[in-house]
């Protein structure tokens, strides 16, 4: 995060002003706001880093900061308000579809987008206003799959998916697919679920496990796949189960048990 926004600020600051604003923009609050508030640290602290050598050609750089609340269109009036403020780069966001969604706002503007966790492939090799520091979903949807097929030998798959961050799922999917097809792998179905009560996870749970599968894979944020697992447990103990990397905080141990 350090290095990436050091190399963003020192392309595209402005000589003349007195500080270099970066805009962050992203959930603070609400379900799945834990990568929001996880990015919102680690950019407070790079900012601080910087600031504490000096700064950018002797000049503080100040971070603004706005939540969008999970809010896709209120992100895109977000990041318009920070151009007008004077933002010469952005961090965020967190989510492949937020990212899909908003990064055609700053489009002719000349001002980057530094994403720490978007992971779709979506925006893989093009030519376009968006850096990341992480690896988009092809890298880890091949190895689980290899690993589901080739090492535990699970013939019968099921991805259950939340439908919020589709960027981020149906790559996801299909790579994973392809990639455990291509290994011996017989079968992958997909079922989807969107953010609700826990109604809605013991629903998806239940699907999930109709056709009995070998093993399943949930795609979604902490916080579902924690109680999504939970769900699944109660009705097999047993079956192999996984999560992808966007589970990746600790909602889900505080969630899944």
């Amino acid at each position: 995060m350090l290095v990436a926004c050091a190399l963003v600020v020192t392309v595209f600051a402005c000589q003349r002003e007195q500080k270099v604003y970066l805009g962050y923009v992203a959930g603070l609050r609400g379900l799945g706001s834990e990568l929001g508030q996880a990015g919102f640290n680690g950019a407070v602290l790079a900012v601080e880093n910087i600031n504490h050598q000096g700064g950018i050609d002797g000049r503080q750089v100040e971070l603004l900061v706005r939540d969008h609340l999970g809010d896709t269109d209120l992100a895109i009036e977000e990041v318009h308000e920070l151009v007008e403020a004077g933002c010469v780069a952005f961090i965020g966001q967190m989510l492949s579809q937020k990212s899909v969604k908003v990064l055609p706002a700053l489009q002719g503007s000349g001002i980057v987008m530094v994403s720490p966790t978007t992971a779709t492939s979506e925006l893989s090799e093009k030519d376009d206003q968006f850096l990341r520091i992480y690896p988009d979903e092809r890298l880890f949807a091949s190895r689980l799959a290899r690993y589901a097929s080739r090492e535990q030998g699970l013939r019968h798959m099921v991805v259950v998916a939340n439908s919020d961050n589709r960027s981020f799922s149906e790559p996801w999917i299909r790579n994973f697919s392809d990639f455990y097809i291509g290994a011996g792998g017989v079968s992958v179905e997909r079922i989807w679920f969107s953010n609700g009560s826990g109604g809605t996870f013991a629903a998806a749970a239940v699907e999930t496990l109709k056709g009995h599968p070998d093993g399943v894979v949930i795609l979604a944020n902490a916080r579902d796949s924690g109680m999504l697992a939970q769900h699944i447990r109660r009705h097999d103990r047993d079956i192999a189960l996984f999560t992808a990397e966007w589970s990746f905080a600790g909602d889900l141990l505080r969630y899944g048990g």
